[in-house]
């Protein structure tokens, strides 16, 4: 009984705050490396565990990550590559239920791309929007808002005002105003997407 009372639960929260109906999560997953031979046999691992994942193989997806995970350490393969495949752990521990060893993978993913390109860099801030969906799905909105606005300081501290680079970090934080009912936020957001794309079309 209690038992299925925190499955409901769980439930409840991903429907409250869930992207799935707004936007595109990746947590990790990148296009076939066909030009980085090298990476190729990491990249194989790291696609068939989302499969696995996609088609609810969750056993079969854990040691297909786990592989790619010990692809990457051992060839030294940071992003793509063991970041990546951290991030997908992560999005399945959330499957299974198992809320804090999910969140525990992400902000170790993070931590690692933090050494690799620094956390002021764009793709430290790329990989911010999902852990911010993590804990949003997991009731912690607080955390994910300020995750939500890092990821768009950075890239707005890098390019020039009303970059269309910003557009998509602007999409994920107007999606998580909108899912929690600050609606005057999210029309406020969507302005000002309507007005980088008008920018950019006028650049062309």
């Amino acid at each position: 009984m209690l038992r299925s009372l925190v499955g409901l639960f769980i439930v409840s929260l991903i429907l409250v705050c869930s992207p799935a109906h707004a936007i595109e999560t990746k947590f990790g997953e990148t296009a076939d490396p066909e030009a980085s031979t090298n990476l190729q046999q990491w990249w194989n691992k790291d696609h068939q565990a989302r499969l696995f994942l996609k088609d609810g193989s969750l056993a079969q997806a854990k040691s297909s990550f786990e592989a790619a995970v010990n692809l990457a350490e051992a060839n030294a393969y940071m992003d793509p590559g063991l970041v990546n495949s951290l991030a997908g752990l992560s999005l399945l521990e959330h499957r299974r239920g198992n809320a804090f060893e999910s969140e525990r993978l992400y902000e170790l993913a993070m931590r690692y791309q933090e050494g690799y390109a620094g956390a002021n860099s764009e793709r430290f801030a790329a990989f911010l929007p999902d852990l911010a969906w993590l804990y949003c799905w997991h009731g912690n909105h607080k955390q994910a808002e300020i995750l939500f606005r890092r990821a768009i300081a950075t890239i707005e501290s890098q390019n020039p005002e009303d970059d269309s680079k910003v557009s998509p970090y602007l999409v994920h934080y107007k999606a998580f105003l909108k899912q929690c009912g600050r609606t005057s936020e999210a029309e406020k957001i969507a302005v000002r997407l309507k007005r980088i794309e008008s920018k950019t079309k006028t650049v062309r």
